[in-house]
């Protein structure tokens, strides 16, 4: 006979009441002796370890539903998986679609505030700002005007002027204090021809150095300003370039003749653009090197560029020149191109 757990031959044997194998003692995990003085009915009733030991037949009916829902759950998360992959991706692209129309919001925003900017200094191409000139009860500025172009020696007729009127100051020309105007509100007059308009500025300008008491008022003397009537994005772009004038230096030019080697204040140009054009100077366009000339080419749309130069003319000896008059000193030329 073959013992069941070492397979080897064996002669004397302990019997298994239940599978029926016959184990060597040391195999069946009892002593010759023990199994020899056990009774008749013991020695009928004794079982192998094996036997002995629970078997599992049968899965428990709860836990094979667990198995169950464990499988369904897994089938699932896979499906969920491949779902979230694609809203994931939907999402992805969504986002793209986002920061596309956001960046032509951006565009057709900046293109609606210039285009506004535009059309808002065009309405005020007949108007002139004048500035410095102090608030009185019960005044009548277009008595105030008379007086000043009488001092400039601008022949005014009533027929030149729409309107006239004081505006409100802005809010930063307000103390925090007393929510008092730090400087007078401006007056704005209308002219009903643009021709007369600047007529009148370049009278201004030839006058120089003008305040309030030359024109008759009373109290202490302050300068007055006369300018075109600027939108605030323009006024902005004007004080910038001042500024950058000033940082820059640009005011400051060496004499071109350098007879006396000492520096004259004045000349120069300044080609001011909208940050959304795209210029690109043109210094292959100069006449010559030591000319005080700019040309510059800006992108207007696909379709059109446009060429602007600007030249500031010798005079026999140079004086000072202010930033309020540069402009009158340029000679500007605008030429309409096709694009490339």
């Amino acid at each position: 006979m073959i013992c069941p757990k070492c397979n080897d031959v064996v002669e004397d044997f302990v019997l298994c009441n239940k599978c029926g194998g016959q184990y060597h003692y040391v195999c069946a995990g009892v002593s010759e002796l023990s199994y020899r003085k056990m009774g008749v009915e013991k020695k009928a009733g004794w079982r192998c370890i094996t036997c002995r030991s629970p078997q599992l037949t049968e899965t428990h009916p709860s836990l094979s539903d667990v198995l169950k829902e464990i499988k369904s759950f897994r089938n699932d998360f896979s499906t969920m998986k491949v779902e979230f992959t694609n809203i994931k991706s939907d999402i992805q692209c969504t986002m793209q679609h986002i920061k596309e129309l956001s960046s032509k919001l951006d565009t057709m925003e900046a293109e609606l505030k210039a285009q506004n900017n535009s059309h808002d200094q065009y309405s005020r191409q007949n108007n002139i700002e004048i500035s410095g000139i102090p608030t009185k009860k019960g005044e009548n500025v277009y008595t105030i005007l008379n007086d000043l172009c009488a001092t400039v020696g601008f022949q005014l007729s009533d027929h030149d002027i729409d309107s006239i009127h004081r505006v409100r100051p802005y809010p930063s020309s307000r103390t925090e204090s007393n929510n008092e105007p730090t400087r007078p509100a401006s007056i704005i007059v209308r002219f009903c021809q643009r021709r007369r308009k600047d007529q009148l500025i370049a009278a201004v300008r030839a006058r120089r150095g003008l305040t309030t008491a030359h024109i008759g008022l009373p109290g202490p003397a302050s300068t007055v300003y006369i300018g075109d009537h600027l939108t605030p994005t323009n006024k902005l772009l004007l004080k910038r370039a001042r500024e950058l004038k000033l940082e820059k230096n640009y005011s400051y030019l060496q004499d071109r003749k350098s007879t006396d080697g000492q520096g004259a204040r004045g000349g120069g140009v300044l080609i001011a653009a909208r940050r959304e054009l795209r210029a690109r100077p043109r210094p292959e366009w100069r006449s010559r090197p030591a000319a005080e000339e700019l040309w510059v080419t800006l992108e207007l749309d696909a379709a059109t560029t446009a060429a602007v130069g600007a030249a500031r003319p010798s005079r026999p000896a140079p004086r000072p020149c202010r930033a309020a008059n540069v402009s009158s000193n340029l000679h500007c030329s605008l030429l309409l191109l096709p694009a490339r």
